[in-house]
């Protein structure tokens, strides 16, 4: 027989659970009727309570989350989320769309907003301080993608370019160098603070900085043999400390590796040049205007070479022509004429060259 003690335990026991799950059930499914409202405040506080009643319950963790992502607070949202799926894996898929959800949707906001400033900045007639407007909303959107994915190469970039388009270039370094923390090859932090590093050291002539644009450059070059703008900088930063050796070495390899490049051939051209190899920096400045006709620095520097080196003037006036095309309201370019043509024997063209070079020079009215 039976132990009637026994059956009516286990009865009360069972009623008991039943009331449970009845509570719990009731704080869930009153949430899920307030977030069908909109009425977020009443949906946090029945889920806070079914918290409280059940620590446990990985759909009342994936619902707050919902509801933070909803009210853009990110790292509460993914708080929550972890917490569901720890518990349990029954939300796992729903939560992995939801984040990549937000992230694209951060993402997309931030290009779109990041693209509009750059436009914006162009325009003369635009007061700088609603691009600046803008760019922090390119900023707010970026931290926020970055907390869902941490190492996403885009957003760090769009995040790190809009601190330096605002002048903030030490949060620019700090975030770069805490992606390198996690990411020793970071692709976009090794280009972004090598380029940082070369730009500060070449302006203020600072050999610390160029060293560490160096180191950058140098590891981002392990990574990418055929960066053109690493190896471009690591050869004039290795020019600029003093190792010309090891800077044409580097222009050698650049160019080596993308003989299409117009800017390595000017910089190459360059170095050569104030080696005192005028004769094998020609022949670059040539190859860079062939691959790129309308660069106004290959241009002057072909005018200096024929006009002041060589003193082949004819040849010089053919490059000048062209330079003035491009910039025909440059005072330096029309003195230059002037010599050029006064040399040529042309007095009335030589003349006239130095008064437009004069007009230019006057202040407007």
């Amino acid at each position: 027989m039976k132990n009637p003690f026994l059956i009516a335990l286990i009865l009360v026991l069972f009623i008991g659970s039943l009331l449970i799950l009845s509570c719990e059930s009731a704080y869930i499914k009153g949430a899920k009727v307030y977030i069908q409202q909109n009425n977020r405040e009443k949906a946090r506080a029945q889920l806070i309570k079914g918290i409280e009643y059940d620590p446990n319950d990985p759909t009342a963790y994936y619902l707050l989350g919902r509801i933070d992502g909803q009210e853009n607070k990110i790292d509460d949202m993914l708080k929550n989320f972890e917490k569901s799926i720890s518990i349990s894996d029954k939300f796992k898929e729903e939560i992995e769309d939801t984040k990549e959800i937000y992230f694209r949707d951060f993402l997309t906001q931030g290009i779109n907003n990041y693209n509009n400033v750059l436009t914006l900045r162009g325009d003369e007639d635009i007061d700088e301080n609603v691009w600046k407007k803008i760019a922090r909303r390119v900023i707010t959107t970026q931290e926020m993608a970055l907390m869902i994915h941490p190492k996403n190469d885009t957003c760090a970039n769009l995040l790190s370019r809009t601190f330096l388009l605002l002048g903030e270039e030490d949060k620019a370094k700090d975030l770069f160098e805490s992606l390198l923390v996690n990411n020793p090859n970071h692709v976009a932090a090794l280009t972004v603070l090598g380029n940082m590093y070369f730009e500060e050291g070449i302006n203020k002539n600072d050999i610390e900085l160029l060293k560490k644009s160096i180191v950058y450059n140098e590891r981002l070059i392990e990574n990418n043999p055929n960066d053109p703008g690493a190896l471009r900088e690591l050869a004039l930063a290795c020019y600029q400390l003093g190792d010309s050796v090891k800077a044409l070495d580097h222009f050698q390899t650049a160019i080596e590796k993308n003989p299409d490049d117009s800017n390595l051939h000017l910089n190459y051209g360059k170095i050569l040049y104030e080696m005192g190899r005028k004769e094998e920096s020609e022949a670059e400045f040539r190859k860079s205007l062939e691959l790129s006709p309308d660069s106004k620095p290959a241009l002057r520097n072909l005018v200096r070479f024929y006009v002041i080196d060589v003193e082949e003037f004819q040849s010089g006036l053919e490059y000048l022509n062209t330079l003035l095309e491009l910039e025909p309201e440059n005072p330096d370019t029309w003195q230059m004429m002037g010599i050029v043509q006064a040399n040529l024997g042309n007095k009335e063209e030589a003349e006239n060259a130095f008064k437009k070079a004069e007009d230019l020079r006057k202040p407007n009215p």
